[in-house]
């Protein structure tokens, strides 16, 4: 039984990965309608996807060298990774620096699909 859960957890750790790859890919493509599909429905509800696709298409002009330094599947289900992505800054200032950004993602998984619900500056 353990070796299951283990084999479980990581594949969803994988899984959670592959989200994240996918959530930075859609960005450095400033493809924000697929970045924005990606987050939960607890995210997009504190956001629109206006919001969403002005703050990133004004800060972020490329993103680039995902890096995942931990991971793990916490006691509620939730996916917490932290992640590093070199940034190249956009026109307006926010929160990245140029170089490479380390990001706390929490995903939740909404009806068999993960998606992020958290993206912070600290665990």
């Amino acid at each position: 039984m353990v070796a299951q859960s283990q084999d479980s957890d990581q594949s969803a750790l994988e899984t959670a990965q592959t989200v994240v790859n996918s959530y930075w890919r859609a960005v450095d493509e400033r493809n924000y309608t697929a970045a924005y599909e990606i987050l939960s429905s607890s995210y997009k509800a504190q956001v629109t996807f206006e919001q969403f696709s002005k703050q990133l298409s004004e800060t972020v002009a490329h993103a680039s060298g995902v890096q995942f330094k931990d991971g793990t599947q916490l006691a509620d289900g939730t996916i917490r990774l932290a992640v590093q992505v070199s940034i190249e800054l956009g026109a307006v200032p926010g929160s990245y620096n140029r170089g490479n950004n380390v990001r706390f993602f929490i995903l939740v998984e909404e009806s068999g699909v993960w998606r992020i619900a958290v993206i912070a500056t600290s665990p």
